[in-house]
């Protein structure tokens, strides 16, 4: 299971795993790397890691589970942005029925987004940081 999550790729040839370091790492264009930080080795991941958390820190973050809130902090920031950003243009149903995953598919999607989870959590921070500052200013 693990291995055909890391080798998968869509039809353009991107993997489904660390996005955010995708994005933001210098390792975002080698898709073998990128989507295999915990087979990459500890070195590597941590400097993906720490770039994609460095850079992400100077952007306006949003998290489309916290829909309100990033429309909030769009709207503080970035208000030439705010008439086009909508929370109900964010929910897609996607075309694979979803289903549930058992013990060991869990436990193989947490492994191999460790990294991803850390960036998601530090995004979150990010997020309340900004709408606390939009709130005082």
């Amino acid at each position: 299971m693990a291995r055909n999550l890391v080798t998968a790729r869509s039809s353009e040839g991107e993997g489904c795993l660390n996005e955010p370091m995708r994005i933001f790492s210098d390792f975002g264009p080698n898709e073998d790397i990128v989507n295999d930080l915990v087979g990459a080795g500890e070195d590597i991941a941590n400097i993906a890691l720490n770039q994609t958390i460095e850079r992400a820190g100077k952007c306006v973050v949003g998290i489309l589970e916290r829909c309100d809130d990033t429309k909030e902090v769009i709207a503080s920031y970035l208000p030439f942005l705010a008439p086009y950003f909508k929370c109900s243009n964010h929910h897609q149903k996607g075309k694979v029925p979803k289903g549930d995953l058992d013990d060991d598919q869990v436990d193989a999607v947490l492994k191999l987004a460790k990294y991803e989870q850390r960036v998601y959590k530090q995004a979150n921070i990010m997020l309340d940081t900004q709408l606390r500052l939009s709130r005082t200013s």
